[in-house]
């Protein structure tokens, strides 16, 4: 008997060739898949599955390695219940489904395709699954990057209104002193009245511009502390007489505790002297008139311990870990508090970490006040020198010079040649580098105060046009500008700048170099 089989191996050859297929595509691709049989106890609910089969990626994808005839369980133990619930709906019913979750005690997430292999009453699913933990991970990283652009650019909006508000305040007194003292001149105890109070507005606003700068500088890295061997006791009194003012105006009382012990630091005093003074007038501005402040300093070890303790408005205990963030302060306690702009405590922490120390702050809540604690490290106590004999009368007061002084800002310029002129000096003013180049010649100045940020020609274009010429040879330069970081020094040294003093300069600074220069050049040196 002979029978035709042609078809039927053609039928088993195809099959083969499609099983063949099918199984190298399985093999190749990068998506995990396996075959699981599902597991129930006696109640008939899902514990557990086992591994029947499954591809090269399986163990990439899932980190289970020699997983096939074992159970999840066996390397997972605490393996999510909700993935044993997943598998039991699509074995019930026979649906496959799509599913993204966390597989939390593996520590990854997967996107997983499931799909029942055989009739009802099988217990068997095909799995194909991707590990996409670094993908959720992302989609996280992104979340918060978008949550804290949103928050910084509502601090940054609050902080731009609240830094036209402080501005305002001061110009408001300011402008209305200038009318008074035009219209009472003839009444001189109303014209010093007057000043003192336009000197105390000025002071704020370069308090002001001077936190904001630091900050700049700060978050660049481009501050440069001048450290010294310095006293802590020293430094604490001077920020004490600093922020007297403000703490008696609000009628506190003010507790300074120091102990016995000497306390050197290796400190820069000026930046440490901010950082108490910014604890004190924070202490100040949030507490409440009538309200106690305590300052304490002790040697803790090898460490200062300052704190700052006040009886005013406290910090939440939600707000503690960020209190010291920039801006923080900016539209809360805005009734509560005497003006700011939420950076002195940020400049308090960054201030405090250059000098090798920490910053903390603690409340017991809100309305019951704030503790700050500095902590920084100490210095060897040493014997004191000799205190250095004082300068004759005569060296303080100085020589006299012809000083040139440039500067776009016509107020700025005319008001320090004026200052200079009552020191003695014989001053011209230029308001551009053009002029003061064309005016060195003839005025042949000892002393050039240069702004850096002059139109058309800079500063430094006017120092190197101005040591090219004979005038200008060996004349002092000294930068007048806003930025006084060490790149900005250095880069005004090799301009040909003398010396670098940062706006607004301080009047005794001025007087201070000047009176270190050497003899002014004599008429005849001049002609």
């Amino acid at each position: 008997m002979l029978l035709d089989i042609t078809r039927q191996k053609q039928v088993e050859d195809a099959l083969r060739r499609s099983e063949e297929r099918y199984r190298t595509l399985i093999e190749l691709m990068d998506q995990g898949f396996c075959v699981i049989e599902m597991l129930y106890d006696e109640q008939g609910r899902p514990v557990d599955f086992r591994y029947l089969e499954g591809n090269p990626a399986f163990v990439k994808q899932s980190g289970l390695d020699n997983a096939i005839g074992k159970t999840i369980r066996s390397f997972v133990p605490d393996h999510d219940q909700h993935w044993f619930d997943l598998y039991d709906q699509v074995v019930k019913t026979g649906e496959p489904v799509r599913y993204e979750n966390e597989a939390v005690a593996m520590e990854r997430w997967f996107e997983v395709f499931a799909a029942r292999l055989g009739g009802p009453g099988s217990r068997l699913l095909t799995v194909l699954f991707s590990d996409i933990s670094e993908r959720k991970r992302s989609e996280q990283q992104l979340r918060q990057l978008a949550d804290n652009l949103s928050e910084m650019d509502r601090r940054k909006t609050e902080f731009l209104a609240t830094l036209a508000h402080e501005l305002r305040n001061p110009l408001a007194p300011i402008r209305n002193g200038l009318q008074i003292m035009r219209l009472a001149a003839d009444k001189p105890a109303t014209v010093a009245r007057v000043r003192d109070v336009m000197e105390r507005q000025v002071n704020q606003m370069v308090h002001l511009v001077n936190d904001l700068l630091d900050v700049a500088r700060i978050t660049r890295g481009q501050i440069e502390l001048k450290l010294e061997r310095a006293d802590l006791k020293t430094i604490i009194a001077s920020a004490v007489e600093t922020s007297m003012p403000l703490i008696e105006a609000s009628h506190h009382q003010l507790q300074v505790t120091l102990d016995e012990q000497p306390l050197p630091l290796e400190a820069d005093p000026t930046r440490l002297a901010q950082v108490l003074g910014n604890l004190l007038n924070n202490a100040a501005k949030y507490t409440p008139a009538g309200g106690h402040i305590a300052l304490r300093a002790i040697r803790d070890g090898n460490e200062a311990l300052i704190e700052v303790q006040d009886s005013g408005v406290g910090i939440p205990a939600e707000s503690l870990a960020t209190v010291f963030d920039m801006f923080t302060q900016v539209g809360q306690n805005m009734g509560r508090a005497q003006g700011g702009l939420g950076i002195g405590l940020s400049l308090v922490r960054r201030l405090a970490e250059l000098h090798g120390g920490s910053a903390t702050a603690a409340s017991p809540g809100a309305g019951l006040g704030s503790t700050f604690t500095v902590r920084l490290p100490l210095l060897e106590a040493e014997a004191e020198a000799p205190a250095a004999p004082a300068l004759p009368a005569s060296a303080a007061s100085g020589p006299q010079f012809r000083v040139l002084v440039v500067d776009d800002n016509v107020d700025a310029a005319e008001t320090l040649a004026a200052v200079l002129d009552m020191m003695g000096h014989a001053t011209h003013v230029a308001h551009d580098g053009a002029q003061a180049l064309e005016m060195a010649p003839q005025f042949l100045p000892d002393v050039i105060f240069l702004d850096i940020g002059l139109p058309g020609m800079n500063g430094y274009e006017v120092a190197r046009a101005l040591r090219r010429i004979p005038a200008g040879a060996s004349v002092v330069l000294v930068a007048l500008t806003g930025w006084g970081a060490e790149n900005d020094r250095s880069q005004s040294s090799a301009a040909g700048f003398d010396h670098h003093l940062t706006k607004p300069a301080n009047l005794l600074a001025i007087g201070e170099l000047l009176a270190t220069l050497s003899t002014p050049k004599t008429p005849t040196d001049h002609d």
